[in-house]
């Protein structure tokens, strides 16, 4: 059974997002709410929901029900509603399935909600402005605020493939895992004063998704430069999501194809980003590190280098990505860091 990549909301739920009574619900990450314009980052999950992030916090679902009438569920985890919280006096308010014609007019209890939402969030999911403040400014600039002239279109985050059981996810996953924990196995081996011994498990979440301008798929790891540990093993990482992704190259382009009509259609990216869905197939996956705000005196980058010369033709590129007065910069590093 192919592995199965389905983000795009069902159509009748589109439909409702774009509609004149609904239509704010795409544009609350636009709201002014939260210190900065990217604290929130809209996304689609699967079982038709459409997610609001704030970092690596998921603060908001939306669902949408048939039954007796059609109705949005509103969802966020019961942490955002415990007494005492900022959030949940209007938690407990939103929290609920609603009427298509009732939840029209919940847009200004949305917004009370998520702001208080975004102070009772966790501090290390965001505040500290460390790898979940990164998923959102990455996913905001490349992705909402993308143009032809950068070189990702970044059109998912935290992404793991479905398959039909766990028996399946098991068969297409476990030789890929058991073939990259053996390559940290080895390094620790081999210089267990460097790379330590603490178990290493990899993961099968690929942080962000995107798309290249030569019809690749992008499959990015984030670290941010305080994590030596992370940016170390970040190569390893991301070489066995792209293990994991070639073989479902068609079903994600397929995915992709629908996932990049939605979002153009509720003005979550631009028109343009059609010009970078293939139409016929993907070219292949490209693995990329990014570090975010690189320390260059860490001895992580010696560790890097070692990584990736075991890794070999499995090497990953490396970029960093950096705040400046106009946006973000992003650069390829080598293998000691800024040359």
């Amino acid at each position: 059974m192919p592995a199965r990549y389905t983000r795009a909301l069902a159509p009748a739920f589109a439909r409702q997002l774009a509609s004149e009574q609904l239509k704010w619900i795409a544009g609350l990450h636009r709201a002014g709410l939260g210190k900065e314009p990217w604290a929130l980052d809209p996304q689609m999950r699967e079982r038709n929901t459409f997610s609001l992030y704030h970092g690596t916090a998921r603060l908001l679902d939306v669902k949408f029900k048939k039954g007796n009438g059609e109705e949005l569920v509103f969802w966020a985890a019961q942490a955002y509603g415990d007494a005492g919280t900022p959030s949940a006096s209007a938690y407990a308010s939103l929290m609920k399935a609603w009427p298509i014609k009732e939840a029209a007019g919940l847009e200004v209890l949305c917004r009370e909600y998520l702001a208080k939402a975004i102070d009772t969030a966790d501090v290390s999911k965001y505040q500290n402005r460390k790898e979940g403040y990164w998923q959102n400014r990455l996913a905001l600039s490349y992705g909402g605020n993308w143009d032809l002239k950068k070189d990702w279109l970044i059109f998912d985050r935290e992404v793991v493939l479905g398959f039909a059981n766990e028996e399946e996810a098991t068969k297409a996953f476990a030789p890929v895992r058991e073939k990259y924990e053996k390559v940290v196995k080895d390094l620790q081996a081999a210089d267990p004063v460097r790379f330590g011994s603490a178990d290493l498990k990899i993961g099968n979440e690929v942080d962000l998704l995107a798309l290249g301008p030569t019809n690749e798929l992008v499959c990015i790891e984030l670290k941010h430069g305080t994590n030596a540990a992370g940016v170390c093993w970040g190569p390893v990482q991301v070489s066995a999501y792209r293990e994991l992704l070639e073989p479902a190259l068609p079903q994600v382009l397929e995915g992709i194809q629908r996932l990049v009509q939605q979002k153009v259609a509720l003005g979550l990216l631009p028109p343009a980003a059609l010009l970078w869905v293939p139409e016929e197939k993907l070219s292949g996956v490209q693995a990329v590190l990014a570090v975010a705000e690189p320390n260059p005196r860490s001895d992580c980058w010696k560790s890097l280098e070692l990584v990736q010369e075991r890794l070999g033709a499995a090497k990953v590129s490396v970029v960093s990505v950096t705040q400046i007065e106009s946006g973000i910069a992003k650069e390829a590093l080598g293998p000691k860091g800024k040359d």
